[in-house]
């Protein structure tokens, strides 16, 4: 007898009395903010998030190299500054660059 009642409610639900699949609502997952960041933060604070510590990484060592060759620090901070700025290799864009000059 509870097997006819299991089938029952097996049935009614492949009928499409039970609710569907078209009852709630679906997210499309390809544009959730945790897919793509850019959506939720901007692309710029993406940028400056993601490519500034590889720049102030390369930074301290390129200083470090100019210490070695009895230059100053700076030096090496300044030329590794250039090398990724937007205008040589466009490590950081315009506009990420803009986003850092507040600092």
């Amino acid at each position: 007898m509870e097997e006819s009642g299991v089938t029952t409610v097996l049935d009614d639900a492949a009928s499409g009395a039970a609710s569907t699949a078209t009852d709630i609502p679906s997210i499309d997952t390809t544009t959730h903010w945790y897919h793509d960041p850019t959506r939720a933060l901007g692309p710029h604070i993406v940028e400056i998030l993601t490519r500034t510590p590889f720049v102030l990484v390369l930074a301290y060592y390129v200083g470090k190299m100019f210490a070695k060759a009895r230059l100053p620090r700076i030096s090496g901070y300044l030329v590794t500054g250039v090398l990724c700025g937007s205008h040589v290799l466009g490590v950081l864009s315009v506009d990420a660059t803009r986003g850092l000059a507040g600092l």
